[in-house]
């Protein structure tokens, strides 16, 4: 059975991933508003940039290596531009990292 304590962290670890895959968070909250309205769930968004929330150009379980690597240099080149920052790590779960691999 979950704790209270891992359920609170999981509910961070979702809100984390939520902002930086979308700029935005959906709270499961409820709540009555200034006009005494029940208010159930809640989204906060942060107006992020659209340039900062990039989908691929394709879907790398059927991608080929070069496409995987124009999609990394890309969300690189966006870094760069709006983040004022050279980019020097790249996040990618398994089997990203293993088609990324296989393919280059």
């Amino acid at each position: 059975m979950w704790s209270l304590e891992s359920m609170i962290r999981r509910s961070i670890e979702l809100q984390a991933a939520q902002v930086l895959q979308n700029g935005k968070i959906s709270a499961p909250i409820s709540y009555e508003d200034e006009n005494d309205k029940d208010v159930v769930g809640k989204e906060i968004d942060f107006k992020g940039n659209a340039d900062h929330y990039p989908g691929a150009t394709k879907i790398w379980k059927d991608a080929k290596g070069s496409e995987m690597m124009k999609d990394i240099n890309y969300l690189a080149n966006t870094i760069r531009k709006n983040g004022l920052t050279e980019p020097d790590q790249i996040i990618m779960g398994m089997k990203a990292y293993d088609k990324f691999f296989a393919n280059t």
